[in-house]
């Protein structure tokens, strides 16, 4: 059985106001060309497959294709759960309309917990996967909040509530998997060990704390697809527990990250073999630093991805002196290269300490800003001690995720 493992599309993300729709069609299309000359049987999606709780018409209709384009190909089964972006109400509403085309849609945890076990099988009604579907775990689905308790106290809780939801699977599992048949667990987190983007930190319950420890997963668990981190990597030197990554870079920050799709083949003694397959770019993503001159000679060496796409620019201006209007001077360099200038700031050097400032209008910026950002540097510019602070953002989190 031959399994590809994916996650984080984002779908209706806009970059620095920019639409990303030709981007992700163009993932999707080379996703859906992947599935059938890999002869994947079983599509993983794990969590995130929109940007935002109330995603676009356009982001709904790239969802919809996608999934109708796999009907009626190598691919029998596809699971989706959902992440802390997604709306798991949108999520589940096609839920059981989905089911009769062997689509599987897990968008919350569910009561029983035994609903996130899914039993797949051929044609012949044998069953030749367990896939314990987890998705996004919301502290409500994890604990009851107890009063008076401390930080440290949550922090944990959180830890041990996911760690028995998905003993629990496992036990579950193991009960009725009496032929051995693999098992594969998916999860949305944020685990001990992962690498995640240091700029932007993918908080989702309390703090910078990671969520679970990697080896904390029941060895029942042939393999883990996790989804959240953006960046493709294994665990801890653990193979069989893996963050496929996004399908592309959401922000300049990810453009260093080779985007790629996991594959788990499965022999007949149930061993996993992992393959991971790299995607194309779709779009250039480019952070420059350097001086007009060496900005320029930059510029015109960067080639987009594609005919049809230009490439996105962050440009840093190094300079001791003062600049007469750089970013229009800039942009009008190219203005006949297929490069569009998204963002744009000075960086003064010299014998006096760096200092940077933005070239940029400050509607541009606070579009640029999310939730999360704005809400930190507010919390940060109070004069709260560290435990209010924490308990301040324990209750702005728990609020997102209603």
């Amino acid at each position: 059985m031959n399994i590809l493992h994916t996650s984080d599309w984002h779908l209706g993300q806009r970059f620095v106001n920019q639409d990303r729709y030709a981007e992700h069609q163009a993932a999707l299309a080379w996703l859906q060309e992947t599935v059938v000359s890999q002869k994947i049987d079983v599509l993983l999606v794990s969590g995130d497959i929109f940007d935002g709780i109330n995603p676009s018409h356009e982001a709904r209709k790239l969802y919809y294709r996608f999934l109708a384009s796999l009907v009626n190909t190598c691919c029998r089964h596809i699971i989706v759960t959902g992440g802390n972006h997604d709306s798991a109400l949108m999520l589940n509403a096609s839920k059981e309309l989905l089911e009769i085309l062997n689509i599987w849609v897990v968008g919350e945890a569910t009561n029983p917990i035994a609903n996130e076990v899914i039993e797949l099988k051929n044609s012949d009604g044998e069953t030749e996967l367990f896939v314990a579907a987890v998705p996004f775990l919301r502290e409500r689905d994890l604990r009851n909040a107890v009063a008076g308790e401390s930080y440290a106290d949550r922090v944990s809780a959180i830890r041990v509530g996911i760690t028995a939801h998905y003993d629990s699977l496992a036990q579950h599992i193991q009960a009725i998997n009496a032929a051995q048949r693999p098992v594969v667990a998916m999860g949305h987190l944020y685990a001990t060990g992962a690498e995640d983007n240091k700029e932007q930190p993918s908080k989702i319950y309390v703090g910078n704390l990671e969520n679970l420890e990697a080896t904390a997963f029941s060895p029942v668990f042939d393999y883990v697809a996790l989804g959240h981190i953006h960046r493709p990597q294994n665990l801890q030197g653990q193979t069989l527990v893996r963050y496929s990554g996004s399908i592309i870079p959401l922000s300049f920050t990810e453009v260093r990250d080779t985007k790629s799709v996991t594959i788990i083949r499965f022999a007949p003694d149930r061993k996993p073999q992992i393959e991971v397959l790299e995607m194309p770019t779709f779009r250039k993503l480019r952070t420059l630093i350097g001086t007009m001159d060496e900005l320029k000679t930059k510029l015109t060496a960067l080639q987009p991805a594609q005919q049809q796409t230009k490439s996105w620019v962050e440009l840093i201006i190094q300079t001791d002196g003062i600049l007469i209007n750089p970013l229009q001077e800039l942009t009008d360099f190219v203005a006949n290269l297929p490069i569009e200038i998204l963002k744009c700031r000075l960086e003064r050097v010299g014998e006096e300490p760096i200092l940077s400032t933005s070239l940029e209008n400050s509607t541009t910026l606070l579009a640029e800003l999310d939730v999360n950002d704005v809400f930190a540097k507010r919390l940060a510019a109070t004069d709260l001690n560290d435990d209010d602070k924490h308990l301040i953002e324990q209750a702005f989190l728990e609020l997102q995720s209603f």
